[in-house]
């Protein structure tokens, strides 16, 4: 758990330069961040296993194809 948010803490800096956070959303499996460009979102998969996705638009909901719960 605190290396979960060890990564968060270490990765959004890193990613969001130059952005400002508009909003956030906490739910059960990760954190969804609303930027000036786009939205992050980092999901948890496993105990060690992570997606971090950015979207400027809408969520598209592609098929799972590399990590299967």
């Amino acid at each position: 758990m605190k290396l979960k948010y060890l990564i968060i803490v270490c990765v959004i800096p890193l990613i969001c330069i130059g952005q400002v956070i508009k909003n956030y959303k906490k739910s059960s499996d990760g954190i969804s961040i609303t930027l000036t460009n786009g939205t992050l979102k980092i999901t948890t998969l496993s105990d060690n296993a992570f997606r971090i996705r950015f979207y400027k638009e809408e969520e598209s909901n592609l098929p799972e194809l590399i990590f299967n719960s």
